[in-house]
C-alpha cells in the first residue's frame, strides 16, 4: 500500500520559485540603461587618449575605457552591496539590490568587450603572454577595487551606526 506524497513526512516539499515581479524587472532595466549610458560616456571621455585611430587604447587592442569601466563597476558593486546588506532593512532592499547592483553595474561592466579585446589581441599583433598578463592585470585591479569598495562600505555603515551623519 502506497502512502500519498502529501502525507509522507520523509520527503521534502517542493520549493516554489519566487517570481521577481514586474517592478523588479523595471528597476533592473532602468539601472542597466543608466549603467550603459555611463559606460558610453566613459568611452567618450577616454576617446583619443591613444594615437591609434582615435581609440583609447591602453595596450594594443585593450582600451582604457574597458579597464576603467570594469574596475569602476567592481568598486560600485562591492560598495553598494556592503551598504545595502548592512544598512537597509526595508522591503525595498531587493529593488535596490537588483536595480543598482544587477542593473547599473551590469550595464557598466563590459565582460564581452573585455573578452573580445583579449581574443582580438591574442590573434593579431600581440603575443599570448602579453595578452594574459594584461588580462590578469585587469582582473587583479578589479578584485582590489571590489575589496576597497567593500571596506569603504563597511566603514560607512559602521560610522552611520555609531551616530554619525545620517
Amino acid at each position: 500500500m502506497s502512502v500519498p506524497r502529501k502525507n509522507r513526512p520523509d520527503l521534502p516539499k517542493k520549493r516554489q520559485h519566487k517570481s521577481l515581479g514586474a517592478k523588479t524587472y523595471f528597476v533592473v532595466f532602468i539601472g542597466g540603461l543608466l549603467g550603459a549610458f555611463v559606460r558610453s560616456e566613459i568611452g567618450v571621455f577616454t576617446y583619443g587618449m591613444h594615437w591609434d585611430s582615435g581609440y583609447s587604447m591602453l595596450f594594443s587592442r585593450f582600451t582604457f575605457a574597458t579597464l576603467l569601466s570594469n574596475i569602476l563597476a567592481c568598486f560600485i558593486l562591492a560598495l553598494a552591496s556592503s551598504i545595502v546588506a548592512q544598512r537597509l532593512r526595508s522591503k525595498n532592499k531587493d529593488l535596490i539590490k537588483y536595480g543598482f547592483c544587477t542593473g547599473f553595474c551590469g550595464g557598466l561592466s563590459t565582460m564581452s568587450t573585455f573578452a573580445f579585446e583579449g581574443a582580438y589581441s591574442a590573434f593579431t599583433a600581440m603575443n599570448i603572454v602579453k595578452v594574459i598578463a594584461i588580462m590578469a592585470f585587469s582582473m587583479i585591479f578589479g578584485i582590489l577595487a571590489a575589496l576597497a569598495g567593500s571596506l569603504i562600505g563597511d566603514k560607512f555603515s559602521a560610522f552611520n551606526n555609531k551616530g554619525g551623519a545620517k
